[in-house]
């Protein structure tokens, strides 16, 4: 009887660790990619204080403005964007 209950309290604890150790690796993984998975507090806290969207002049790609690469009047999402609006077109 006490092993089965010993074998019990043994399997709830690693239960219990392996359940923080998989909690702490998703969240590290969520930070280190920029992402958050809908309902957390992290994605909460970015849709609410986000900004004004802005679409990129050269692909279409939506980015905070505050993010884009301006150019004038245009915006872009990345510097090759930029670039490839300022190279001339080839017919």
């Amino acid at each position: 009887m006490s092993r089965l209950l010993l074998l019990i309290v043994v399997v709830l604890l690693v239960s219990y660790l392996f359940d923080a150790r998989v909690k702490r690796l998703r969240r590290r993984f969520d930070q280190r990619r920029g992402a958050a998975r809908p309902g957390s507090r992290t994605h909460s806290a970015q849709v609410h204080s986000g900004g004004e969207l802005v679409a990129c002049a050269t692909c279409g790609v939506h980015v905070l403005k505050q993010r884009s690469i301006g150019d004038g009047s245009r915006h872009f999402c990345s510097e090759a964007c930029r670039q490839k609006a300022r190279s001339p077109r080839k017919s």
